[in-house]
């Protein structure tokens, strides 16, 4: 097998310049519509590891459109197996890559082939703060935690995005310690855009505020509301412009905007995002459980700082005091307003921020640095 050094060139047992193969197992597929962070995993690691396959590719009916695919166009777990295996005895590679995709890694049948599995968490530190876990029952619980273990035992690389989650893979999955590495994720570097300034503090005008996401309960839209309603009755004036959700009208009050669910590949969609980051001058994410937070890396591209919540992977996504703020996850709105409120009066301390946020999107938060630390750590074990 061959992977690239950190300087890009290609080294190993193929020899100069030859390829590696990397199979990725993933269940939520690797097309931009369907799941973004899949496809942006898929694209640095075209770039910087080696040519990926997407085996057993689950999603068999993109005309669907992008909503209609993630609903109806996935095969059942079972099946997405079968032709993913069937693909690798056809066509082995030299490296296995399971993307957010415990269990059907765990379950993939035996390979020559070292595997390495990436996940955004530990599902043992997601059973009680994730939605998607309430209504299975204890049984189904017990069998998602047991595939998570018997995945990171096959693991010879796990790799996360946090501390967080670094610390319970270890703890709670029995992952190696050796084996775990902590590699940050954020946006492409495409997105970062070219000749844009911060967003500078007018005394006499309005904080604009903006929130990103589409699961606006788990991500804590209510007490982002409250916080620009608490400015506002402080005699603050600030506005809150909310885009990728539709939660109802009664939860965004007096001074808040939603621009609905959007799509970033659509250009008139793109251009609205945009527009409303470059006139942000904070980004909100006061989450109530949160693996990581790419929305971080999103607005900072901008130069818009984020205050985020002290949640699992939050505080490793924003340096506090630095790139922006970490708040408690108690009495989060007033928090949150006192930081917006002392931001606002002093606009010297507030570009440092923005400068400090735009540095760690161009060293440490794009997809780019994702794909070189990858092929680092994965060269370093496998050539």
């Amino acid at each position: 097998m061959s992977l690239k050094s950190e300087s890009g060139r290609m080294v190993g047992a193929r020899g100069e310049g030859a390829r590696a193969k990397i199979g990725l197992i993933c269940l939520r597929g690797t097309s931009r519509g369907i799941n973004a962070s899949p496809y942006y995993m898929r694209k640095a690691m075209d770039r910087w590891v080696g040519d990926t396959t997407h085996l057993g590719d689950r999603h068999r009916f993109p005309f669907l459109g992008e909503r209609l695919a993630r609903r109806f166009g996935r095969a059942p777990e079972h099946v997405y197996l079968r032709r993913a295996q069937i693909q690798y005895a056809r066509d082995p590679q030299d490296l296995l890559v399971g993307i957010y995709a415990g269990s059907a890694a765990a379950q993939f049948g035996p390979t020559s082939a070292p595997m390495i599995y990436v996940t955004d968490a530990a599902a043992h530190d997601l059973v009680g703060t994730y939605p998607q876990f309430e209504h299975l029952s204890e049984a189904k619980i017990a069998e998602i935690l047991r595939l998570e273990e018997r995945c990171v035992a096959r693991s010879e690389m796990v790799v996360t995005h946090s501390r967080w989650a670094a610390r319970a893979l270890v703890e709670k999955a029995g992952a190696a310690p050796e084996s775990v590495v902590i590699i940050p994720v954020g946006t492409d570097t495409e997105n970062i855009p070219p000749g844009v300034e911060p967003t500078e503090i007018d005394p006499s005008g309005p904080l604009e505020a903006v929130f990103l996401g589409r699961a606006w309960e788990r991500k804590g839209l209510r007490d982002a509301v409250r916080a620009v309603e608490l400015l506002n009755s402080r005699g603050v004036p600030a506005h809150l412009s909310v885009l990728g959700c539709e939660p109802p009208d009664e939860v965004l009050g007096e001074h808040a905007t939603c621009f609905g669910a959007f799509n970033r590949s659509k250009p008139a969609d793109d251009q609205l995002f945009e527009s409303v980051l470059k006139g942000a001058h904070v980004h909100l994410l006061p989450s109530l459980a949160e693996c990581f937070g790419i929305s971080v890396a999103e607005a900072g591209s901008y130069y818009t700082p984020s205050i985020v919540t002290n949640v699992q992977g939050l505080p490793d996504a924003v340096r506090d005091g630095e790139t922006g703020a970490v708040v408690s996850s108690e009495g989060t709105a007033e928090e949150l307003a006192d930081v917006m409120a002392s931001w606002y009066a002093d606009p010297d301390r507030y570009r440092e921020l923005c400068v400090g946020v735009r540095e760690d999107v161009e060293e440490r938060l794009n997809w780019d640095e994702w794909g070189r630390s990858f092929a680092r750590e994965a060269a370093e074990r496998f050539n």
